[in-house]
């Protein structure tokens, strides 16, 4: 293959290739600070982790076999032109670096029972599958079969980039509420998906083995954003529902206490009334029993 191909570079392309490079990482940003805040996994299928860090490592592993005459040829090319031509292969490096970080943590700070459990497994089949493939890519030097193992990279990365977010729809529907996942991060990647997508789809020399399995795993991702954000909806709605009546409550308490004491000071004070006209009263009747004794004596 003539390396000319991958001369004449626009620079807008490499440009928004770059920034994707580093969007595409940063995606997992919100969802690694989460964890990190929260120190915990609640809402995490460890299912989903593995198939998300499955899908992750078949895809970059899929460009990387590749990649590799590219990377021969920037042996011939300017630094320029190498650089924009590797760009699919970084975007890929940071697609599996985010999801292996987000795994350490949740392995770090996972919770005592049945689901830290899993997650401790599924991060040992990870670390045994990248180690695994990553010999196979290093060994495997004849061109046909190493388009035989990158067709089955794609096809790896494409079947979990079906299924890895199913796990997850689930514990979130049974959840009720998305926990320490964060919607943020979904927001981000489900379009910035669609947009890779296109990205390396019309990058040259193209497999469809690169580019469907993020298409697949975008769509499954709309799917668990709408559910994850109707569970907010609805949690943050009951919690303002709960805030009125306990507002209402207050309210009633205090209305009820005002009167109480309004009816207190107003009892107290006709009582005070009360005792006033007796002192009033008690010179008088003194005055007059006084000039009774008078008139008696007088006579």
């Amino acid at each position: 293959m003539s390396c000319e191909i991958y001369t004449g570079n626009p620079v807008y392309k490499t440009v928004l290739d770059s920034l994707f490079s580093v969007g595409i990482f940063l995606s997992y940003a919100p969802q690694i600070y989460l964890v990190l805040k929260r120190k915990n996994t609640e809402g995490l299928n460890p299912y989903f982790l593995l198939l998300m860090n499955i899908g992750s490592a078949s895809g970059f592993f899929n460009i990387w076999i590749l990649s590799r005459s590219r990377f021969e040829c920037c042996r011939s090319l300017s630094a320029y032109d190498c650089y924009a031509t590797l760009t699919g292969f970084i975007q890929l490096f940071s697609g599996f670096l985010g999801p292996t970080l987000l795994l350490l943590l949740a392995v770090r700070y996972r919770e005592p029972g049945v689901n830290g459990e899993h997650i401790l497994k599924s991060s040992k089949l990870v670390l045994l599958f990248d180690v695994v493939i990553s010999i196979l890519v290093l060994l495997i030097r004849d061109p046909n079969h190493c388009e035989t193992f990158a067709m089955l990279m794609g096809l790896t990365a494409l079947s979990t980039g079906l299924i890895q977010y199913f796990p997850q729809i689930i514990t979130t529907y049974k959840l009720k509420h998305v926990g320490s996942l964060s919607v943020v991060s979904l927001l981000i990647q489900m379009p910035g998906g669609y947009i890779w997508c296109l990205s390396l789809a019309f990058s040259k020399d193209s497999r469809w083995t690169t580019w469907i399995p993020l298409f697949a795993a975008s769509t499954s991702q709309a799917i668990l954003l709408i559910l994850a954000l109707s569970f907010m909806y609805k949690n943050r709605s009951s919690k303002d529902k709960q805030y009125d009546d306990e507002d209402g409550d207050a309210s009633h308490l205090i209305n009820r206490d005002h009167n109480a004491l309004s009816d207190s000071n107003f009892r107290t004070h006709e009582t005070l009334e009360d005792s006033n006209f007796e002192i009033d009263s008690e010179p008088e009747f003194e005055n007059h029993f006084n000039h009774s004794e008078e008139h008696t004596q007088t006579s």
